[in-house]
């Protein structure tokens, strides 16, 4: 690699610094994600965990006859692996790099071990994991009412909102196989959205002219599942130590307790 990469650049990452737990990060290795690398496969365990930090993951599900769909996305904000986490091992989502880019990996049973003492990581990725299962919600309600334009800009808008610029290096074949539905229809929506003025499409870039035209191409799927992962992003440093004085006085309590006299029998 170029230049090192900066696990701040990960918001987990960085709420794991700021909370004190920087001694986590020591065990993180800089990683190049390359387009469609399969970071874990379907019903097998993961032996590593990974941060994106300039790279998008997509998570899929497939079904016996060899269809697919996204059913969500992990970037800068997050984690890939929360099976691990959970401690279920295998998921029925496979991990594949949906946007080429970089991050960070770490043993799957480090992380775990870090997550089970309890603390400010557990509840870091708590909150992370509740905005996954949001993410997993919303996506399933709204491909199943909400037209294929809407689905399409509620995507578009969520890849744009996990990497800087514009430009979504993207085909119309890779959004029909995230959303399951035809390319034919990927590309009749993306001609009317462009026919708008919203978007520009060619040769497997996709720019974005007008955001918030697009956001009201969008169904409200968009707007609540930002809303909601702004309400469970990571704690700020100064909203962490609540739990630090909340083990002490539980600590200091067990120590009081301990230092009494026996009960005479």
């Amino acid at each position: 690699m170029s230049t090192p990469l900066d696990p701040r650049s990960n918001a987990l990452l960085a709420a794991f610094a700021d909370a004190g737990c920087s001694s986590l990060l020591n065990d993180l290795q800089p990683v190049d994600m390359p387009l469609s690398q399969a970071l874990s496969d379907f019903m097998r365990p993961a032996q590593d965990v990974y941060f994106p930090t300039t790279s998008i993951v997509s998570l899929w599900c497939l079904t016996q006859d060899g269809d697919s769909a996204e059913v969500a996305a992990v970037g800068r904000e997050g984690m890939v692996g929360i099976s691990v986490i959970m401690g279920g091992g295998s998921s029925t989502c496979g991990a594949v790099v949906q946007s080429a880019g970089q991050g960070f990996r770490m043993s799957s049973y480090l992380m775990k071990d870090s997550f089970d003492r309890g603390g400010p990581v557990m509840h870091i990725v708590l909150r992370y994991i509740q905005s996954v299962m949001t993410q997993m919600t919303l996506t399933a309600v709204c491909n199943r009412h909400h037209s294929l334009e809407s689905q399409i800009s509620r995507w578009l808008l969520q890849t744009l909102d996990r990497q800087p610029g514009q430009d979504i290096l993207m085909t119309h074949e890779m959004i029909a196989r995230a959303l399951g539905v035809r390319r034919e229809g990927v590309t009749e929506s993306a001609v009317r959205l462009q026919r708008a003025g919203l978007i520009r499409y060619g040769r497997g870039r996709i720019t974005i002219l007008n955001r918030r035209g697009l956001e009201g191409h969008a169904c409200e799927c968009y707007a609540m599942l930002s809303k909601e992962c702004e309400r469970l992003r990571p704690l700020a440093v100064g909203q962490l130590p609540n739990l630090r004085s909340s083990a002490a006085a539980r600590d200091g309590t067990a120590a009081r307790s301990g230092s009494r006299q026996p009960m005479p029998a």
